[in-house]
């Protein structure tokens, strides 16, 4: 992900008349990434939306903590046969 500075780089090499090629081997990024930036003509950072994996355990990971008093080497066991039943991991 280009920081907003990468971002305001591009920019400002693009309005001094700067190929694409030549911002994009100045500052060590593909020809895509630039030609993206240029497009949308901002140096803000967008948002991706992710779903969080853990979101469906939340309970049973905060129960475990309750249960164990923290991490301590029995609740990672008890995690670990869990978390072999996990569909996420596949």
């Amino acid at each position: 992900m280009l920081s907003q500075a990468q971002r305001a780089a591009i920019l400002e090499l693009s309005t001094k008349g700067v190929s694409k090629h030549e911002i994009a081997r100045v500052l060590k990024l593909s020809r895509p990434t630039v030609r993206k930036v240029l497009r949308s003509n901002s140096t803000n950072v967008p948002e991706i939306p992710r779903a969080e994996k853990a979101e469906p355990y939340r309970q049973q990971i905060l129960d475990l903590l309750l249960t164990c008093k923290g991490i301590s080497c029995e609740s990672m066991r008890i995690w670990w046969r869990t978390a072999r039943r996990c569909p996420i991991r596949r």
